[in-house]
């Protein structure tokens, strides 16, 4: 990987970690965290599942954007899911 490369990736991690943080502890204030942080992955990843890229004129190409969506949703939820059962253990 090339130093641009490496600062645009070190930029995405940022954006995901702090993205994550601020959901974590939206659902913390919640009845039920971890419960909530559950529902928001579903939904984030259902929704990812019917997006169309009507740009990209190649349906395999489509399929591949949706797919990778949904892969950086739920790597997305699972980061705030695992930093919502932190704050749980922490009390």
């Amino acid at each position: 990987m090339d130093e641009r490369g490496m600062k645009n990736a070190m930029r995405l991690l940022a954006v995901e970690h702090v993205l994550s943080v601020m959901l974590a502890t939206e659902c913390v204030r919640t009845d039920d965290p971890l419960g909530y942080a559950e529902k928001l992955k579903q939904n984030f990843v259902r929704t990812a599942q019917a997006s169309a890229f009507p740009g990209l004129d190649d349906p395999a190409m489509s399929d591949l954007a949706s797919a990778e969506l949904e892969a950086a949703l739920d790597r997305l939820l699972s980061m705030t899911i695992e930093k919502v059962k932190f704050q749980q253990q922490r009390g």
